[in-house]
């Protein structure tokens, strides 16, 4: 459509994007498809200005080209007393076995917020959505520590399976959450206290009139009997129960779901467990989603070998 739509001969279209990000899927390969079609002319930036002053950037450079860095001793100190590597001020990689991952993103978690930071410029991201380090679980354990049940609170509930097994997810005010499927016909929740005034003359489909898309973050700001409103992009939505199956807890994200956001401070869990799921693409993924600063937790070996 775009392309149809231009009428000026003289014309230039400049297509910007990421090769060394986890490939797209379908349809949305067309900027792979552009560069390996070979009739596109194409030019690759390659001059890192900033490689050894940054230690994220350091670090996702060195991924992206498949280069073991955690051996340069100039750039990565290594600390023996919480056995860490850090680059820079603003990369460090905290080796952790596999049954102390989750108490220790906890405690990174909890350190950004003591300094002062919003949970909302805070992303931890994993590998998986199921098992002990994935989304679901991880979720629940950071609700647990900074946002527990409080008396007589009003919560929703929905069930997801992980693997063999089931895990329940609740959620309640102040909770951060994640959109899974673009909704056409998202309430809003001004429409939705209209509909509530009507007595029953107006009904769902009179007074859809807004729209959230897959993988939009948002803030819980009340829990309702039959509902909760929640804010996205500083409009309130009114999210029903029938609706509860498209929405998860967000505070922790699939690495694949956190393509194209970036927020301020980043913490990324790499598990032994997740070895299979690691791959050169996702770590580039992850240690690129921060604008100041970012945490690795857990295996160093299976870092190396992604």
């Amino acid at each position: 459509m775009l392309i149809n739509a231009i009428t000026n001969p003289s014309i230039r279209v400049v297509f910007v994007g990421d090769y060394a990000q986890v490939s797209a899927i379908g349809l949305s390969k067309i900027f792979e498809d552009l560069i390996k079609c070979g009739k596109v002319p194409t030019t690759t930036l390659t001059e890192i200005f900033r490689y050894k002053s940054n230690g994220s950037l350091y670090v996702a450079t060195n991924v992206r080209n498949g280069i073991s860095f955690f051996e340069d001793k100039e750039m990565c100190k290594y600390n023996d007393k919480d056995n860490s590597f850090s680059v820079c001020n603003n990369y460090k990689f905290i080796q952790r076995e596999e049954d102390k991952i989750a108490e220790t993103l906890v405690e990174e978690y909890r350190k950004l917020l003591n300094k002062g930071i919003k949970p909302k410029d805070i992303m931890v991201l994993t590998a998986m959505n199921v098992k002990e380090l994935g989304t679901y679980e991880l979720n629940n354990k950071l609700q647990a520590e900074f946002n527990p049940p409080k008396p007589n609170e009003l919560y929703l509930e929905r069930t997801v399976s992980n693997g063999k097994n089931k895990t329940t997810i609740l959620f309640r005010k102040d909770d951060i959450v994640i959109n899974t499927k673009n909704d056409y016909r998202a309430i809003s929740y001004d429409a939705y206290q209209e509909l509530e005034k009507s007595d029953g003359k107006l009904e769902e489909e009179d007074v859809c009139d807004s729209f959230i898309v897959n993988g939009q973050l948002g803030v819980v700001v009340e829990v309702l009997k039959n509902g909760m409103v929640v804010n996205f992009d500083d409009e309130l939505i009114y999210v029903g129960k029938h609706k509860l199956k498209n929405i998860l807890l967000g505070s922790i994200l699939s690495i694949h779901k956190s393509q194209g956001s970036s927020v301020d401070y980043t913490i990324s869990v790499i598990g032994k467990s997740q070895s299979r799921m690691i791959t050169r693409g996702l770590l580039y993924v992850e240690t690129t989603r921060c604008r100041k600063s970012h945490v690795d937790i857990g295996d160093i070996q299976t870092f190396v070998d992604g």
